[in-house]
């Protein structure tokens, strides 16, 4: 594993903080060693329990058949991969544009973005936004702050997006018809 001239370090109280900085000072050495890094160990989640993850090549192709189509194994934005390190944050707030979302669906409510400026149902502009009772956002169709998913496809992108995962529940499933 190691060649004649590679050396592992170990710390007795190695932690976020000491490692970096022993790192940092090690490759400062100008001339003693070549390089410095940590020794990382990495942990590979869990292949989600979704049961619709085969089905959305674009996450994760293995090349499998998808209505009568092959995939092309590898042809995907390496969802697997991004996964170990991160599975989202509450933090991030991404807006869709389609044709509306289910907010109410078990798969999506919980990380539903609100509009803490809002009054639900109260029928005024609360936050001053030229918008009313927008509480998930804004129906420009309808003009009324109910973005309610009229044709399923907003709710099957926003599920790709930023369904709750691992909790074995289909959030883009065209339950009622997708036409």
């Amino acid at each position: 594993m190691f060649s004649p001239q590679s050396y592992l370090v170990a710390f007795d109280d190695a932690n976020l903080d000491t490692v970096p900085n022993a790192v940092a000072a090690y490759a400062q050495e100008k001339g003693l060693f070549e390089f410095a890094e940590a020794d990382h160990i990495v942990h590979a989640l869990a292949t989600p329990n979704d049961p619709n993850l085969g089905f959305l090549w674009g996450l994760l192709n293995a090349g499998q058949l998808i209505q009568g189509v092959d995939g092309t194994p590898g042809a995907d934005i390496k969802t697997t991969n991004a996964w170990n390190f991160t599975t989202g944050s509450s933090n991030i707030i991404v807006g869709m544009i389609d044709s509306g979302i289910d907010y109410n669906h078990p798969d999506l409510t919980n990380n539903m973005w609100r509009n803490p400026g809002e009054i639900p149902g109260n029928g005024v502009d609360d936050d001053g936004n030229g918008f009313v009772d927008d509480v998930f956002g804004y129906n420009f169709v309808t003009h009324t702050g109910n973005p309610y998913d009229d044709f399923y496809h907003g709710t099957a992108t926003a599920g790709v997006v930023g369904a709750v995962g691992s909790n074995g529940v289909a959030s883009w499933a065209c339950v009622g018809g997708c036409g």
